[in-house]
């Protein structure tokens, strides 16, 4: 009967969670405008930092030349990151008065090679940057044509330090990429409703944007700049911690989706997520550090549960009861999110993606504890 208590308790727990999710969703729905007839157009310098993006960095500039917001208004800096294929010479294609290129291989020391360099690389971008907005995708990425028009719009806010946005995967073939999509309009619904609660837990850096004096007000990368990760994140968290209330906004919003391609393989998954969540060991918030931590235990507990039959024989009862809930709850709330963004997802897979998920959380929250991975052909560590 303790066991099955407990068990009570963990999924009430997660049941407040996943309500207060979708309440502050719905707020945030409600609460967004937009306006496409803006007081003042701002420059705006892109940054996008590249690593062998040979495949996908010409479409990424592509997708930016065809914005609707005037090109009298924006420029884009592309800082090459040690790249080994073909990244550069494309990216030089395109060079011109408005499209500046970076290369970090002449700048930093050759030991510079092995290291995670996207910080740097950043910063190095905002000291040339001409804007008063600093709009960051990635070269990977496909931006909409009103991207940066909702970005200006969203800056006529004098409150308003930081913009973030939905970030989806083109691709949806295999069960691996379905899987992906499901995990990411989970991760969407907890960024937009997080920040509606003042409470920022995460955003995408393939779809943000911060004001360059903001930047420049929190000393940049400062306090975070030994991380391997957390341009995005933990710069988010800075910004909010020194302007407070309403400093941050989520486009939520079909036009401001930024659109990425899914991990092909399982073993680039596990090392994405693992680079992901490595950096949940270096969050401030109280907030933020008992909800990963309740998640994870709530999911690793959950998939043990079975283990436990030939010590409690209700254990298999209280697994049936707890993962029908959650596959409830869940399944409710990827579907509201979906349906706001006019997408489809795989409903009838959904009660093995909710086991697959609990291995996942399983697996990847501990490696993030050790905190190595390999990304963009380098061994990297959380910490450096």
């Amino acid at each position: 009967m303790k066991l099955y208590s407990v068990f009570i308790v963990l999924q009430f727990i997660y049941f407040i969670h996943i309500v207060l999710y979708y309440f502050f969703w719905k707020k945030a729905i409600k609460n967004q405008t937009v306006n496409y007839t803006a007081i003042q157009n701002k420059f705006i310098s892109i940054i996008i930092v590249a690593r062998n993006e040979e495949a996908y960095i010409e479409n990424c500039i592509k997708s930016i030349l065809a914005q609707s917001y005037d090109s009298k208004n924006w420029e884009l800096i592309i800082v090459d990151d040690f790249s080994e294929d073909n990244t550069v010479s494309i990216a030089y294609n395109y060079i011109s008065d408005k499209i500046h290129l970076i290369e970090l291989k002449k700048i930093l020391p050759a030991e510079n090679a092995f290291t995670a360099n996207k910080k740097t690389a950043i910063t190095h971008a905002i000291q040339i940057a001409k804007g008063e907005i600093i709009a960051c995708t990635d070269a990977d990425c496909e931006v909409g044509e009103t991207w940066l028009q909702l970005i200006n719009d969203s800056f006529q806010n004098e409150k308003i330090q930081f913009v973030t946005g939905p970030v989806l995967f083109k691709n949806e073939n295999t069960f691996l990429d379905k899987f992906q999509i499901v995990d990411m309009y989970s991760l969407i619904g907890i960024t937009c409703a997080t920040i509606q609660m003042e409470k920022p837990y995460m955003c995408n850096g393939a779809n943000l944007a911060y004001r360059k004096n903001t930047f420049i007000s929190c000393n940049g990368f400062d306090g975070i700049d030994k991380l391997a990760t957390g341009d995005d994140v933990l710069l988010m968290h800075k910004i909010h911690a020194r302007f407070g209330k309403n400093s941050i906004k989520y486009l939520n919003t079909k036009s401001a989706i930024v659109y990425t391609h899914t991990e092909e393989t399982l073993l680039g998954l596990y090392h994405q997520r693992t680079r992901w969540v490595s950096k949940t060991t270096s969050y401030n918030s109280m907030f933020i550090l008992f909800t990963a931590i309740f998640m994870y235990f709530y999911h690793t507990a959950i998939l043990f549960l079975p283990l436990l039959l030939l010590y409690f024989h209700q254990s298999f009862y209280i697994f049936i009861y707890c993962f029908g809930v959650k596959l409830f709850l869940d399944t409710f709330f990827i579907h509201k999110i979906s349906k706001h963004f006019d997408k489809k997802y795989s409903v009838l897979l959904m009660p093995i993606f909710e086991l697959v998920y609990m291995i996942y959380v399983c697996v990847i929250g501990l490696s993030a504890i050790v905190g190595r991975y390999t990304w963009k052909n380098r061994k990297l560590k959380s910490k450096y």
